[in-house]
């Protein structure tokens, strides 16, 4: 019994240390957001005049050309025409005259010998002998 009641109140005050610190961080927090919010209004507050004095001077420098740039690389070719494109190929142009002949070549190997004719027709009768 003694034991639970001394639990009990170690409890307590383990309850009651973490409400002080909790609330101590409560406090922190909010402490740091104002810091937070009141940095953030000046710093806007700075970039807000120094935009408002740049914007003066950018209007007080005269509107004079600066010198002249590089020369560019030089562009593609056109096509023909303003719009127009290359024109379609035409048809192919008439055949040519016949060249000369060529060379004569060398002569060739004889050709095998050909087959016997037809017997030819039958001679007259032979005349009386003498």
């Amino acid at each position: 019994e003694k034991k639970e009641v001394r639990q009990a109140d170690r409890l307590e005050k383990e309850l009651a240390q973490t409400k002080a610190t909790s609330q101590q961080v409560d406090e922190q927090i909010r402490e740091l957001k104002r810091w937070i919010r009141d940095r953030t209004d000046v710093t806007v507050r700075k970039v807000q005049e120094q935009n408002a004095i740049l914007t003066n001077k950018i209007t007080l420098v005269p509107l004079t050309p600066g010198p002249r740039g590089p020369t560019g690389l030089p562009g593609l070719p056109g096509k023909n025409g303003v719009n127009g494109e290359s024109g379609a190929r035409g048809p192919p142009g008439p055949g040519g005259d016949p060249g000369s002949s060529g060379p004569v070549g060398p002569q060739g190997p004889s050709g095998a010998p050909g087959r016997p004719g037809p017997f030819g027709p039958t001679g007259r009768s032979g005349g009386v002998g003498g």
